[in-house]
């Protein structure tokens, strides 16, 4: 299971599981430029067996790929990391996908394109949440408004 390095006060590790690669090396750059430590993979798969060797704080992940999907793959990691924020990302969407990204525990849906400042200024507030309460047994995935 991924461990996270935000008690630690270290860099905040991103996990970007995006099929597409142009996607991912723009949101790997933006992330890494920003002061993110990225972890990248093309497949949901990927992203599973990555989760269980590398330390994750956070998640961004795309909801349409080859084999398994973003949806799928964020109940896998409810399961398994259940304090991960997840934050899905899309091209694909609508009020019944956000709806159905939310109930599974996303705590952030984006329709694409979306502007990477507003993913970045989001994801720093999910990650400086979750540190102040990293304590705090019990405590879920905080939910962010996609305003």
């Amino acid at each position: 299971m991924s461990r996270s390095s935000l008690a630690h006060g270290t860099r905040i590790a991103v996990l970007v599981v995006e099929d597409d690669p142009a996607m991912r090396a723009v949101l790997s750059d933006h992330l890494t430029r920003d002061g993110f430590d990225v972890v990248e993979e093309a497949t949901a798969e990927g992203a599973m067996g990555r989760v269980e060797t590398a330390t994750i704080d956070a998640a961004i992940v795309d909801k349409e790929m080859p084999g398994m999907g973003g949806l799928d793959l964020l109940s896998f990691l409810r399961q398994r990391c259940p304090r991960m924020p997840v934050i899905i990302v899309t091209a694909f969407g609508g009020p019944h996908t956000a709806d159905e990204a939310f109930e599974r525990g996303a705590c952030l849906y984006l329709e694409k394109p979306f502007r990477i400042s507003h993913l970045v200024a989001a994801l720093r507030t999910i990650t400086a949440s979750l540190a102040r309460c990293a304590a705090t047994p019990g405590s879920g995935a905080p939910r962010v408004s996609a305003s």
